[in-house]
């Protein structure tokens, strides 16, 4: 039989610290769950200081390893680190002896964190005020909230996987969004430097030829030779200007007035404007979804979904649809906005009424992702024979206009 120091959480959340008696740690914690206990960290006395974090660095940590505590925490490492904190936990490890073995698991400045976190642990603080301390890089402050409804519940191992299960569905909504985002784009910078190569690079030549032969040209053709001499002789104003309208539009979406009224004309744009909507709504789905099985009322849900959402216009109908639910409203009417979707509003209804709102959230959250496959596979499509019509186009336009003078000009 061996001795075990334990720190734990009662049924109502309070801490209790202590010793037991048992013949290893598994029967040690066993033992304190028959009792109702959470265990927090538990150590034998007796090998209590060969913890791998109790050693602290050997001083020999070489370049590479401290150029990664310098770089900033990759949404991959989040996501392992707090997968295989869910994991261990659910084996029947305590909170220390799962910190431990993802200490050894990690690198960088993540591994720098679960030092520091385990070190306020063993000193007698509780999880949540260790993250609150140390863990703002890893732990987003929706984990935080879910995390501490967990240490009062003893759901921490739960909480856990579902807050890695919800950053894993964010990332790849995320590269969804940006993947639809990103071939439009390719195409507005094609068709971009196509014109500037048509104006700089190919009617300049048809120009001189035509000026030799002093011969009046057709209205298409000398439109588009003066165009393109306007370009060459006022570049510098024309980058000038430009630059001054993305600076002008960068300093003014940094103003709160400035960046909800761009927000808001985004919403507007066809098909762009859904897949942000329906990106939007895929989030607020799960995150409320998550958030009610956790706990969380759904005052505080509202609040910390409203800041997952970059778009302004949406996030601000979230917090309309809070201080709603303050004043006594029900969730339906609350939620009632131009900003957000009818379906939205209607399901909420349908949950408050049945009492199963979390269930209908996850619902909305698969919903919208489906819907933002679905906007993501149109677009692509879309785009393809829009890139051929408008750079053909440009061509065309180019080369009818300089035939037609040659045409004139042989006449």
């Amino acid at each position: 039989m061996a001795v075990f120091q334990y720190v734990a959480l009662n049924s109502q959340g309070q801490e209790q610290q202590g010793s037991i008696d048992a013949a290893d740690t598994k029967n040690a914690v066993n033992s304190l769950r028959a009792q109702a206990l959470f265990v927090v960290s538990i150590e034998d006395q007796a090998t209590a200081d060969q913890s791998p974090l109790s050693q602290g660095s050997s001083g020999e940590e070489d370049f590479g390893e401290t150029l990664r505590g310098l770089l900033p925490i990759s949404g991959a490492q989040k996501i392992f680190f707090i997968r295989q904190l869910a994991l261990m936990l659910k084996s029947g490890l305590t909170l220390i002896e799962s910190l431990d073995i993802a200490y050894g698991l990690t690198k960088g400045k993540i591994k720098n964190i679960i030092k520091l976190m385990s070190d306020e642990i063993k000193g007698g603080a509780n999880f949540s005020n260790a993250i609150d301390n140390h863990g703002g890089d890893v732990f987003s402050p929706m984990a935080m909230h879910m995390i501490r409804s967990a240490e009062a519940s003893g759901e921490l191992d739960v909480v856990l996987e579902r807050i890695s299960e919800h950053m894993e569905r964010r990332a790849e909504l995320i590269r969804n969004l940006v993947s639809s985002m990103t071939y439009p784009l390719i195409v507005l910078i094609a068709a971009i430097g196509m014109s500037i190569f048509l104006i700089v690079g190919v009617i300049p030549e048809f120009s001189k030829f035509f000026a030799r032969t002093n011969k009046p040209l057709p209205e298409m053709t000398q439109q588009l030779m003066n165009l393109s001499a306007f370009v060459e002789s006022n570049w510098y104003l024309i980058m000038a200007l430009l630059a001054v309208c993305i600076g002008g539009s960068i300093a003014l979406y940094r103003t709160q007035a400035g960046r909800n009224r761009i927000d808001a004309f985004v919403l507007l744009i066809p098909i762009f404007g859904k897949l942000i909507t329906s990106a939007a709504m895929a989030q607020v789905g799960w995150a409320l979804a998550m958030l009610l099985r956790s706990g969380v009322s759904l005052l505080e849900a509202l609040l910390i979904a409203s800041d997952l959402i970059e778009n302004r216009s949406i996030s601000g109908a979230l917090r309309d649809a809070s201080e709603q639910v303050l004043a006594g409203r029900d969730l339906s009417s609350s939620l009632q906005s131009k900003n957000l979707p009818e379906l939205l509003t209607q399901l909420a209804g349908v949950g408050e009424r049945s009492g199963s709102l979390d269930h209908l959230m996850q619902e909305v959250g698969s919903f919208y992702e489906g819907e933002l496959n679905a906007l993501s596979k149109t677009l692509s499509t879309f785009i393809e024979p829009v890139l051929i019509l408008v750079i053909g186009g440009m061509v065309g336009v180019v080369y009818y206009a300089f035939f037609e003078a040659i045409f004139s000009v042989a006449g």
